[in-house]
């Protein structure tokens, strides 16, 4: 991985910034990375008695992504604008802001965020294997990324009687499962899988 300076074409302006930008040579670094948090989950149900598993990094998934994406990192803030995005497409010029998950529970929605784009990042059968015995557990390296339509996210009910964007306007935290709530019921397809032990 490396780190270049870059122009950012944001609302506020243009700024100069520097991004992290990985490489094909990083895969064996991430794939390693997978490994040692299969083993240190398997570790943890099989030689400390834990019935619940560290989650994957959240830099793991926007490493993955960026990787597969073809769009670097955003790793530092921005003086003047809004940098609550985590990537950023050079190409498009636009602010990529993803959400990763390797089980069905709510992602969290900054009362702030802003951002052009929103992708979701999943290990689908990693969740699916957190309904059986923490010992019989598998873990697959099978991702899949979707490209969400913002107002599917804006629009999702998180209560009886508030959106999203309802509660960020107070000031809040909204949260709820991104496959439960708009993936599955809406039958959305992902635009790119992989399987990060192929790589």
């Amino acid at each position: 991985m490396k780190y270049k300076e870059k122009q950012l074409h944001l609302p506020e302006g243009t700024f100069k910034n520097e991004l992290l930008f990985f490489e094909e040579k990083d895969r064996k670094v991430l794939k390693q990375y997978f490994k040692d948090w299969v083993k240190q989950c398997e570790d943890t149900v099989n030689l400390i008695g834990g019935t619940r598993t560290p989650n994957l990094s959240e830099s793991f998934s926007e490493a993955v992504f960026s990787l597969e994406m073809d769009m670097p990192r955003c790793v530092n803030s921005i003086s003047g604008a809004s940098s609550s995005f985590d990537l950023y497409d050079l190409k498009r010029n636009k602010r990529i802001q993803l959400k990763g998950a390797s089980s069905y529970a709510p992602s969290s929605f900054g009362p702030r965020s802003e951002y052009d784009e929103l992708y979701f990042f999943f290990f689908r059968n990693i969740a699916d294997e957190k309904k059986k015995d923490p010992k019989k557990r598998k873990y697959s390296g099978e991702f899949e990324i979707y490209k969400l339509n913002t107002s599917d996210i804006y629009n999702q009910s998180v209560n009886k009687k508030e959106t999203l964007k309802d509660q960020q306007a107070k000031d809040r935290r909204p949260r709820f499962s991104i496959p439960k709530k708009i993936i599955d019921p809406k039958s959305i397809k992902p635009i790119k899988t992989g399987d990060i032990n192929l790589w």
